[in-house]
């Protein structure tokens, strides 16, 4: 029981924490927050903010994990896959363009290089998997897959890009990429097909 309590009470002073950075990002830049300021914004004393972290960098690396977590699995996003996005999900495109309680660390410079930094979100990305159970090394699903993290970044990013635009755009980006995808899986299917040994006519 007493584990349990330690366990609740330390996720609810980690989400203050992560939250404090939120509220402190809409005032001032990553580089600009100290470690004094986040426990005072987190109304916790210093000793316990670094019970938890080390420093306000390794914060805003939970606070991305958390984004991350809320991301559907690419593959249920796709027209072309019959996948159920799980409960509470949604497309990495579309939380980059609507959630406003991540905004300024989605601003940050860092925030793609975090999000992807530690290959943990390779881990888990569907579109890896797919690429590793159709043959590709997972040096290669990595750099696909890396890829594609970065165009959807990108393209849902983009500086003035109408509401109406962006739809008729992100159903081109999912044909392209069940296209691509489905290109790479025929690719290997014939590279595999190509290096077997062809049977004996005579059956030896």
């Amino acid at each position: 029981m007493a584990d349990i309590k330690n366990n609740s009470r330390n996720a609810r002073t980690t989400s203050s924490i992560k939250r404090a950075l939120l509220d402190l990002l809409n005032r001032k830049s990553l580089d600009a927050v100290t470690m004094s300021e986040l426990a005072r914004e987190a109304q916790v004393s210093r000793s316990t903010l670094y019970q938890h972290y080390g420093n306000v960098h390794e914060v805003y690396a939970d606070v991305v994990s958390d984004f991350d977590e809320r991301v559907a699995p690419v593959m249920s996003q796709l027209e072309c896959y019959e996948g159920i996005e799980p409960e509470g999900t949604l497309p990495f495109c579309t939380l980059l363009r609507t959630s406003d309680m991540y905004e300024r660390a989605i601003e940050d410079p860092r925030f793609l290089d975090t999000l992807i930094g530690e290959g943990a979100i390779l881990q888990k990305h569907s579109l890896y998997q797919s690429l590793v159970a159709s043959g590709y090394t997972p040096a290669v699903a990595s750099v696909l897959s890396v890829f594609q993290v970065n165009g959807c970044f990108r393209a849902a990013r983009m500086p003035g890009l109408d509401e109406a635009t962006w739809r008729e755009a992100r159903e081109a980006i999912d044909v392209f990429i069940c296209g691509g995808l489905d290109a790479c899986r025929r690719k290997k299917l014939n590279t595999t097909k190509a290096g077997q040994p062809r049977a004996s006519r005579y059956g030896e």
